[in-house]
């Protein structure tokens, strides 16, 4: 039986992660068609409905739309097959908002980048417990264990403790503003989970992270 692109949440169907849109729309309609009868699941926080007449592309198209800000948060069942006039021109304005406000978040990256990296450029290396972990995590990164992201932030974070620290601060003053301030790459939630649980294990102040993390 073939993988479903779906998983259930208090009888919402809702799309894996990494799961392709093409493929999660094609087994809703599927679904549709088996139980006949119009299918919805949830995508961020849009609502796509489909029945087993929906054609597929045009859901993908006004998904997408809703995805960008262009429509309204509900997609489906019967979209129209051609845009309006009006319609093309909403999506138009809203894309030039969107593409300049893109390029300001790039803009306001880029100079944070460039103040943490000054800042730590004469900061001591990581000081770590078990350079073993940290080695095995570097060599796992391709495996899809810790990718490249999490490991540079990691150290980037690490570098700014150890900075302060040595300016003698404590973990506890400066662990959480840290966390966010070396995060000029907007990594996701579960990795910047999955970097604070690696120093953890292999920082040199690891037990007392653990310790502040668990409190939060």
């Amino acid at each position: 039986m073939p993988r479903s692109n779906f998983f259930r949440k208090n009888g919402v169907f809702i799309p894996k992660i990494g799961s392709n849109l093409t493929d999660v729309i094609d087994e809703a309609i599927q679904l549709a068609t088996r139980e006949k009868h119009e299918i919805s699941f949830e995508l961020q926080d849009i609502t796509v409905n489909v029945t087993s007449d929906s054609e597929p592309t045009l859901i993908l198209r006004d998904l997408q739309r809703a995805l960008n800000g262009y429509t309204e948060k509900t997609v489906g069942p019967t979209p129209n097959p051609i845009l309006s006039k009006r319609e093309q021109e909403n999506d138009a304005r809203i894309g030039e908002k969107n593409r300049k406000q893109r390029e300001q978040e790039v803009d306001k990256l880029r100079q944070v980048r460039q103040l943490v990296e000054a800042r730590i450029k004469d900061a001591p290396t990581m000081k770590l417990s078990n350079v073993s972990i940290w080695s095995a995590a570097n060599a796992a990164h391709n495996n899809g264990i810790y990718n490249t992201d999490i490991l540079s932030y990691a150290e980037r974070w690490t570098r700014m403790m150890q900075l302060e620290l040595h300016e003698g601060k404590t973990l506890q003053e400066i662990w959480e503003r840290t966390s966010y301030e070396a995060d000029f790459e907007n990594i996701s939630g579960p990795s910047q989970t999955a970097a604070t649980h690696l120093l953890i294990q292999c920082w040199i102040h690891g037990k007392e992270l653990q310790r502040l993390y668990n409190q939060k």
